[in-house]
């Protein structure tokens, strides 16, 4: 069983954030392909495969026992339909910062619950991976994102012009800090 960080209530619905476990692959392989389908601001553009969402989790699982990484999935009445993530950089010269990454399904965006995971990971990355501050990137049209970041009180450091892809399309990449 893993650990559960938080338990509560939206729209009826029972939500918890905890930590991932093995068994959750096909979940989140489900929920990555979500993404695609729904072509959102994400990472992924296209469907990966079971094999390296297995090999990702792997990873992420022996990075959390080595507290290089904090990782939650939010669970909404027995599925995953949300992960986010904070993992400390490397070289050693910048371990006291962590990369922020955070995904929701659609039909959880806009209700409060990036805010809330948003807050709860941060805490568990200062205390369990001793980080100074977190930055993350955004593309510049993904205003929502970028106001609930300001919200939790990350600042813009910088921009790095065509940073990002979004399927075919090039778009800013915003940087942005929180200090811890």
């Amino acid at each position: 069983m893993s650990k559960i960080v938080q338990k509560f209530k939206v729209d009826g619905k029972e939500i918890i954030f905890r930590y991932p476990e093995a068994k959750d692959a096909a979940d989140i392989l489900k929920l990555v392909n979500s993404f695609v389908v729904e072509r959102a601001m994400v990472g992924e553009h296209k469907k990966p495969t079971m094999q390296k969402i297995k090999k990702a989790l792997d990873g992420r699982l022996k990075n959390i026992k080595n507290k290089k990484i904090v990782y939650f999935v939010v669970e909404v009445d027995g599925k995953i339909k949300g992960r986010s993530w904070i993992s400390k950089k490397e070289p050693s010269a910048q371990d006291h910062i962590g990369n922020l990454v955070i995904h929701l399904h659609g039909n959880l965006r806009g209700k409060g619950l990036g805010e809330k995971l948003l807050k709860e990971i941060l805490k568990e990355a200062k205390k369990v991976l001793k980080i100074k501050m977190v930055t993350l990137e955004v593309m510049s049209k993904n205003t929502p994102a970028i106001n609930l970041y300001k919200k939790v009180g990350f600042k813009e450091y910088g921009k790095l012009v065509k940073g990002l892809r979004h399927f075919e399309k090039l778009d800013d990449s915003i940087l942005m800090v929180k200090y811890l």
